[in-house]
């Protein structure tokens, strides 16, 4: 699984621009989408989860 700075930078790749400027209102919403997307399935983000789930559980007492 990738982290969430090489998600992001391949959904960047796939839109060809110098500044977010130059991004035409849906290309930014294919660009963010994309880098969601990407995100979600990250490592980092993966961890981030676990850890929010584990916190919750110990406050619940359930572990």
């Amino acid at each position: 699984m990738q982290s969430l700075e090489s998600a992001v930078k391949d959904a960047v790749k796939k839109h060809p621009f110098c500044h977010a400027s130059d991004l035409d209102p849906e290309a930014f919403a294919n660009l963010m989408t994309d880098i969601i997307k990407n995100a979600l399935q990250s490592q980092d983000f993966q961890d981030c989860i676990a850890g929010e789930i584990m916190g919750a559980i110990r406050q619940l007492g359930l572990h």
